[in-house]
């Protein structure tokens, strides 16, 4: 697991992905403001690494880009279904 922090660049984004490859990417959209940049790295992280699982959570992940896997409200939960998904 790599943390990238909170506020991150878009080209940031697209150096991580390349240097870490991963498998899954979790993003948060706690504020309705917070949606069209999320949706920008989704679009930036998903062109360079195409499959990669883009997971969202926050009060307003059900307004984020529709290939994002929705998480809940649950830390628990939501971990351990991204986990059971990714294996």
């Amino acid at each position: 697991m790599t943390w990238l922090g909170s506020d991150v660049p878009l080209d940031a984004w697209d150096a991580a992905v390349q240097t870490h490859r991963p498998d899954a990417v979790v993003l948060a959209a706690p504020m309705a403001e917070d949606v069209r940049g999320l949706d920008e790295t989704v679009r930036v992280v998903t062109e360079r690494r195409p499959g990669v699982v883009v997971a969202v959570g926050g009060a307003h992940q059900d307004a984020t880009a529709s290939t994002c896997r929705r998480l809940g409200h649950r830390v628990g939960p939501a971990a351990r279904e991204l986990a059971e998904h990714l294996s």
